[in-house]
């Protein structure tokens, strides 16, 4: 049995989940319209700990959606996950955040062609990526403009788009192969079983040198 911590903190949802092997245990999350991550992850975590009677040293590994997404909140994720790993000498596995929407896409949605995560990467540019009715990757997450996704789409397969970009998407992309879903955020709590799968693989993290996948540069605006 593998006891992990799953954390995911790379969109407007803050959510934490406590998994047995892939079996979700436990979890607290909640939708933010303003950051609110540093506040609550580990209200959350301590919550679920006390709730389950668990605690920290219990855990066999800890886990972490490395994005992409919002900056801040990927931050906040993996500096609080890494001081875990350090401080219980666990190891760190790491979870695409378009993944993680997929999987929980796909387990409502199972007769379609193509499942495309797209995050909004503001301005005109959106995270994208593609995965098969099993959740393997087709096309690994790139960063294009919202025009691109033209390109990208056609008649021959079935799609469904997910995630906080779709209506940039629909705003261009019309065909009636596709099937847009609103409101798909990443959740701790659809973390568990890809995370488990990488623990048994011992498809580990280097924790001092692990940095979320931003795929972006960050910009600071000036006011």
């Amino acid at each position: 049995m593998a006891l992990s911590l799953c954390i995911d903190t790379s969109s407007k949802n803050c959510s934490v989940a406590i998994f047995e092997n892939s079996k979700l245990l436990s979890v607290k999350e909640k939708k933010f319209d303003k950051p609110s991550h540093s506040e609550k992850v580990n209200v959350f975590i301590d919550t679920l700990l006390n709730e389950k009677k668990i605690s920290f040293s219990d855990f066999d590994f800890f886990a972490i959606s490395n994005g992409p997404g919002s900056f801040t909140g990927l931050r906040i994720g993996v500096a609080t996950v890494k001081a875990f790993c350090f401080a219980n000498k666990r190891p760190l596995v790491s979870v695409s955040s378009m993944k993680i929407m997929s999987e929980q896409v796909i387990r409502t949605n199972n007769d379609f062609d193509l499942y495309c995560a797209a995050v909004d990467a503001r301005g005109n540019e959106i995270y994208y990526s593609q995965f098969d009715k099993k959740n393997n990757i087709i096309t690994d997450t790139v960063l294009i403009s919202i025009e691109q996704t033209k390109s990208i789409i056609n008649k021959k397969q079935k799609y469904i788009l997910f995630g906080d970009a779709t209506s940039k998407i629909r705003s261009i992309v019309s065909q009636k192969n596709i099937k847009f879903l609103k409101g798909i955020y990443p959740s701790a709590s659809d973390m568990g079983a890809i995370a488990y799968e990488k623990f048994k693989n011992k498809n580990f993290e280097i924790i001092e040198n692990f940095e979320p996948n931003y795929l972006k540069d960050f910009i600071v605006n000036k006011k």
